[in-house]
Order: structure tokens, then C-alpha cells, then sequence
């Protein structure tokens, strides 16, 4: 009956002999002369002093029948909702509105109102008969239906209250439904939600995902932050988290989800893997992805930090060709002019191979024509270079193996175009005393360059 099913009510009291009762609820749909005549039926049977020969169960039938919550009676106080649950405990007429009905029945619970607790709390679901009401702040916890009821009414509860998970569930680290919720508030035009409460809800439940694996749609759920700074650093971590440096058949199809339905910029995904690789001492792919996420800078100190040496002191086309890619893409002028220390590190290391390999070609170039004015032209290039290679940082002992082997490369290559030169020994002392090279090296060319006056 307190779930308003009067058939099945009305059933059960036929099935018990007690016509009179199943009679009685069978008129409750008439509307409320029936519930008046039952009310001053009580009042009757409590006058006449005859209620006490009456079971209470009985009295508390006939109380509920006529829409009384609580009555008085030679047993007592009866407390007509007793056993119900807060959902049951609605008492009003049928002409008031929800807000009237809702402040009524807190007044049945509230201690300050009233001496005397006439209904159930508004506990939440998940809590037992024995559960002692929780404090929050100095507030109760009540259940999640009833703080929605209150904002429908009030327009303006609070929606902190309202979004703790302890309302719902007992995991208190499970937000699933209380981002959702929140989402679905904030849609419907509930703005009066503080910053620190919808951060909270986002990080917590995004931390929730990420803890079943589900790293991808936590980034969906911090794209939710209103603020942009905020927003990317928090999708930024998850990524250099999670993202894989090498493509799989699964990190191929997140990668597709994360740039396809969410629209994560490629360069974020990118700048994720270069962090990774970086870490992982995987040089050669961090400079890759920090070139594709736009990072000139920082892929520029990878190359020269990490590969360039070891590229120029091993000697090899090979090596050179892999370079080359590397700082192909670092050589235009508006990614270059963002480099710090680009003219005398990564541009060096390009003139110098494109150098070197343009000498070679020539020199193995069986076709005369045009000889003399490359020759003149890489004479110019290859004179601007020693003091660029004197500016090349040192930063390891296999940098500076790398500055001696990139000037006793230049000198053999300048030795090699004034073969016909008449100031070929001027031009080679210039370019020894100009050039970092060791000091047997040293030695060793100017005793060639004393050797060639002599002869």
C-alpha cells in the first residue's frame, strides 16, 4: 500500500479474511472524502478510548489510509512511516507543489524543528539500517535523489553536496556517475558550480579511467577544463604517459581516436612521444618526433647533444645521409631562426657535408665543363667555415674528436681544390692557423707546407 498498489494490497487483505480493510483501501482513489471520514473515524475511536483494543498495525493502516503521518493514541505516539523508506514518507495534500511537500518532510527529520524525528532520513541507498549518518564539512551526507530534489525546488543548492560520491556509493574514489551528473547539470544551465568542485570531479574521475587502462577517454574527460592552460597540461601528462613511441595495432587505433573524435593536435601526440623516446635514450626517434611536433630548438640539441658526433667521427655516406634527414628539415630559415646557436652547430654540420660531398662528386666528375667556377664557388664556402668550426661546442671529449675531425676533413678537402693553386701554401698556413685541430696535426701540415718551399 505504500507503494501504492492498492490491487495487490486490496488482494492480500481478501486473501486474510479482512473484507473491511480491503474495502477501505479499494476507496482511496475516490479522492479525499474518504480520507476525512477515516480521519474522524480515528479521532472518534480516540475519544471514545476504544483505540487501545485496536493493534497498532491496525491503527497505523488506518492513519496511512487517511494521509496521516502521525498520531496520538492510548499506545502512544505513532509514527505512521516507521520502517518506510525516505522515498515513502511524503505527506501533503494533493494542491501542494513539490517544494511544499519537500519542505515538509524536512521538517519531519530536522532536530532543530522538532523534538521529534518523524520519518526516515534521507540516507543513501547503499547504507544499512544501522548506518550512522555521515558529516561532511559539518553537513550530512543524504542521498543523491534527494540533493536533485532540492535543486529542482531551490534552483540554487549547492551542487558540491550534490556531486559527492559518498550520495550514491560507498567507493569514494568513484566518480563515474557523479561527472556524468555533473555534466548533465552544467548542460541544463546549472552554472553556480564552483572551479575547485568541477576540477575535483574531472581529475578524480579521469584518474578512474586511467586506473582501468582507459587512459584515452580520460583525456576526453580533461578536455572538459575550462581552462585552456590547464587543459593542455593535464592531456600533455596523460599522453607522456601512456602514448607508445612504437606503432602497434592497438596504439595505431588510439592514435586514431584521439586525433579523429577528439581533435588532439598531431604535435601534442608528437611532443608526447619525443618526451618518451628522449627518456628511453632513443635519440635518434625523440629528435623525429620533436621535429614533427615543431620543437626546432629541442630537437636542434638533441642532434648535436646526442647523434651529430658519432656521425661525423664514424665517417660514412651512410651515416652522413641520416644527418642530412635530420637537419633537412631544421634548415629553413623560419625554423632555423628560432634555433638557438643554429649557425655555428646545425648549419655547420649541413655546409660541411654539403661540402664534402660536392668536392667529392667534382673530383670523381670526368665532365670538365663548369669545373672551374664550382670549384671557385666551394673555395668561397668551404674559407667560411673555420670560424664557425671554432665556435662548434665541446661539450664531451667525443665533441671535441668531432670539432678536430670536421677541420682535418676541411683541410684535406682544401688541400684537394688548390691543387692547382699557386698560393696553395699561403692558403693552407691560413687555414691551419684558423682551424681547431690538434696539435700533431698541426705540426704535421706545416712541416709539409715547410717541405713544399724547400723543394
Amino acid at each position: 500500500m505504500k507503494a501504492f498498489e492498492l490491487e495487490e494490497a486490496c488482494k492480500i487483505a481478501r486473501e486474510v479474511g479482512d473484507h473491511c480493510v480491503a474495502l477501505l483501501m479499494a476507496q482511496l482513489c475516490s479522492g479525499m472524502p474518504i480520507k476525512e471520514l477515516i480521519k474522524e473515524q480515528i479521532k472518534l475511536w480516540k475519544h471514545a478510548g476504544v483505540d487501545e483494543n485496536i493493534s497498532l498495525d491496525r491503527l497505523k493502516l488506518f492513519a496511512l489510509v487517511a494521509g496521516e503521518s502521525f498520531v496520538h493514541s492510548k499506545h502512544g505516539p505513532i509514527d505512521v512511516c516507521e520502517g518506510f523508506d525516505w522515498k515513502r514518507t511524503y505527506f501533503s495534500s494533493p494542491t501542494a507543489s513539490v517544494r511544499d511537500t519537500l519542505d515538509l518532510y524536512e521538517t519531519y527529520f530536522d532536530t532543530s524543528k522538532t523534538s521529534y524525528i518523524y520519518t526516515s532520513i534521507p540516507k543513501p541507498e547503499y547504507r544499512g539500517d544501522d548506518f550512522e549518518l555521515e558529516i561532511n564539512n559539518g553537513k550530512p551526507i543524504y542521498d543523491l535523489c534527494f540533493h536533485l530534489l532540492k535543486l529542482f525546488c531551490t534552483g540554487n543548492h549547492t551542487l558540491g553536496e550534490l556531486l559527492n560520491p559518498a550520495t550514491h556509493t560507498a567507493d569514494p574514489l568513484d566518480y563515474r556517475l557523479s561527472w556524468l551528473m555533473q555534466q548533465v547539470l552544467l548542460s541544463l544551465g546549472y552554472s553556480h558550480l564552483s572551479e575547485h568542485v568541477a576540477i575535483l570531479t574531472h581529475v578524480n574521475f579521469a584518474t578512474q579511467l586511467e586506473a582501468y587502462g582507459l587512459w584515452h577517454w580520460a583525456i576526453f574527460v580533461m578536455l572538459h577544463l575550462k581552462d585552456a592552460g590547464k587543459r593542455k597540461t593535464a592531456v600533455m601528462n596523460l599522453l607522456q604517459r601512456h602514448i607508445e613511441i612504437d606503432d602497434t595495432a592497438d596504439s595505431i587505433e588510439r592514435e586514431k581516436f584521439l586525433r579523429e573524435e577528439l581533435g588532439i593536435p598531431s604535435t601534442w601526440i608528437d611532443h608526447a612521444k619525443a618526451v618518451k623516446s628522449y627518456v628511453a635514450k632513443r635519440y635518434g626517434k625523440a629528435a623525429i618526433y620533436f621535429i614533427q611536433a615543431e620543437q626546432w630548438n629541442t630537437a636542434h640539441e638533441i642532434i648535436i647533444e646526442h647523434l651529430a658526433a658519432d656521425v661525423i667521427i664514424n665517417d660514412s655516406s651512410e651515416n652522413y645521409d641520416y644527418l642530412r634527414n635530420l637537419l633537412r628539415p631544421l634548415t629553413p630559415l623560419e625554423c632555423s631562426s628560432t634555433i638557438s646557436g643554429w649557425t655555428y652547430q646545425g648549419q655547420l654540420l649541413w655546409e660541411y657535408m654539403e661540402i664534402t660531398m660536392n668536392v667529392e662528386s667534382l673530383l670523381r666528375s670526368a665532365d670538365p665543363r663548369g669545373i672551374s667556377s664550382k670549384l671557385e664557388s666551394l673555395k668561397q664556402r668551404l674559407s667560411s667555415l673555420p670560424p664557425k668550426i671554432n665556435q662548434f661546442p665541446c661539450l664531451t671529449a667525443k665533441h671535441r674528436l668531432c670539432q678536430a675531425e670536421i677541420a682535418k676533413r676541411t683541410l684535406h678537402l682544401a688541400r684537394s681544390l688548390l691543387q692547382s693553386n699557386e698560393n696553395k701554401s699561403t692558403s693552407i698556413y691560413q687555414l691551419v692557423s684558423q682551424l681547431p685541430l690538434p696539435e700533431d696535426y698541426t705540426q704535421q701540415e706545416l712541416r709539409f707546407i715547410v717541405n713544399m718551399h724547400t723543394t
